[in-house]
């Protein structure tokens, strides 16, 4: 098989958005009152000039690139452009290239209709995997698509509805070991993954009893599968919540193809940075081997909070979870959770896991730190195995997204 260069790629990717975003600032330029470029540093005053791009310092740091210093270049802080574009550049000290993120954006907005907004979007981001005997190693993911904003009938300004549909694809470079006839030997590889994926979310940000419920669709021609989540938070007292949670998810169809390239499994337990197959959670590290990384994760599908290979499955699963607060001033919580998944090993016949614990985390999800306690007798047995102290078992959630000032401002509201 022919290997593709995934620098080129890559180097063609970054040409795009380069040509897209200066295209866009000139017909900006164009079309804008003023006839010159107003760039604002360190600012948070937005006043909707066309011409307007703001630019902040930003360093990023994952396991691979360590520290990137770069820059954070837009042209919308609150209030939202017909044409938006996000730009993130940065640089590895580490591998010494660079690394980062871009947006751009095409949002068209309705008056007198049941959708109040759609947006024609473009945007990718590249970071480094390990490298291999000095050589570096890259992982890449691009994506276009839609992305539909409804009205509500009852004009509810906390009700969020929305639905996505994308084209995704992303290329990881990795090296395979090959037979020449007398000994292995390694060869660089580009594999890539395409999908359509669609995201229907219907979110109510209400202070006293928010909830959010949403639909996915992964497909392409060798697989489809489609997984709903649902969220519902109760202030019940000042300082008191209860939160309840839901998944399901189900494979329509998948070949052997698929399954032994992806590790695309569903699972009852939440996401982790090595099962992230659509590299979709900020990244921090990919393919590294440390306790204390196995078990950090996204905020996303699953509900049990330790990552374990137990309830894994290509064909469905269900999961739920509820965590209570203590009955004192701090954000402590108990938790419980329980999944069922069909066992590959007994015939498919279905078979439950469980857990429980300590939960650390804030009403609007900003992070979770989930200490279990206890659990099933398959899935401490995994842990056990893959751990060798209890600190490596404590589980850490970041939802990047909450924290994302810019994501912030849009909504301040929306925990998600």
């Amino acid at each position: 098989m022919r290997y593709i260069s995934f620098l080129n790629i890559y180097k063609a990717f970054v040409h795009l958005l380069l040509i897209l975003s200066a295209s866009l600032i000139g017909i900006k330029e164009l079309t804008a009152q003023k006839s010159f470029f107003q760039p604002r540093f360190y600012t948070l005053k937005d006043d909707s000039a066309l011409n307007e791009t703001f630019i902040y310092p930003l360093t990023g740091w994952n396991e691979n690139d360590r520290w990137m210093p770069g820059v954070y270049l837009t042209n919308q802080l609150i209030y939202e452009k017909q044409i938006h574009y996000q730009l993130m550049p940065m640089y590895s000290i580490k591998t010494k290239s660079f690394s980062g993120a871009g947006k751009i954006a095409f949002n068209q907005h309705f008056q007198n209709s049941f959708i109040n907004n759609i947006s024609l979007f473009i945007q990718g981001k590249s970071f480094h995997l390990p490298s291999y005997e000095n050589k570096q190693m890259r992982y890449y993911q691009f994506e276009t698509g839609i992305k539909t904003t409804f009205k509500n009938a009852t004009d509810n300004a906390n009700i969020n509805q929305f639905l996505e549909i994308k084209y995704h694809q992303n290329g990881t470079e990795e090296i395979i070991w090959t037979n020449n006839g007398s000994t292995y030997i390694p060869s660089p590889h580009h594999k890539i993954l395409n999908a359509v994926r669609a995201k229907w979310q219907y979110e109510k940000t209400d202070s006293i009893q928010p909830f959010v419920a949403s639909v996915n669709v992964n497909a392409w021609k060798n697989y489809a599968r489609i997984y709903a989540n649902y969220e519902y938070d109760y202030n019940y007292e000042p300082k008191r919540w209860f939160t309840f949670r839901a998944f399901a998810g189900i494979y329509l169809f998948h070949d052997s193809a698929f399954m032994q390239k992806y590790d695309a499994r569903l699972s009852p337990n939440m996401p982790g940075w090595k099962t992230d197959v659509f590299y979709d959670g900020w990244f921090l590290g990919r393919n590294v081997n440390e306790p204390v990384y196995r078990m950090q994760g996204l905020y996303g599908p699953g509900n049990l909070y330790s990552i374990s290979p137990v309830g894994q499955s290509w064909n469905w699963t269900l999961s739920a979870s509820g965590s209570v607060s203590m009955p004192f001033d701090l954000p402590l919580r108990l938790y419980v959770a329980a999944g069922i998944s069909p066992n590959s090993l007994n015939a498919n016949k279905p078979f439950g896991i469980f857990e429980g614990g300590i939960l650390i985390t804030t009403p609007h999800k900003y992070f979770e730190i989930a200490f279990p306690l206890v659990h099933d007798k398959s899935s401490k047995n995994a842990l056990l195995l893959n751990t060798d102290k209890y600190w490596q078992r404590i589980r850490f959630i970041i939802n990047f997204d909450r924290i994302n000032p810019h994501t912030w401002l849009k909504n301040p509201q929306c925990r998600k």
